[in-house]
């Protein structure tokens, strides 16, 4: 995905700088996301344990809120 913006921002506006910068955009978006999944990943199975014990979804999205990843 990178590479593809970089070469996208390279041909559109043609200065290689640009397209560099692009480039590097692109990888910490990336990082960003993954980051957010992964913290997705740890969260979901503390909320299906509080759902299972008793509480609401609500309050179960509400009380495994205050401990997120």
């Amino acid at each position: 995905m990178a590479a593809a913006a970089t070469a996208a921002a390279w041909l559109l506006t043609g200065w290689p700088v640009g397209g560099l910068l692009a480039g590097l955009l692109s990888v910490g978006s990336e990082r960003c996301m993954i980051t957010r999944l992964e913290a997705v990943e740890t969260w979901t199975p503390r909320l299906k344990d509080l759902v299972r014990t008793g509480h609401g979804l609500i309050s179960g999205i509400v009380t495994s809120a205050r401990t997120r990843p």
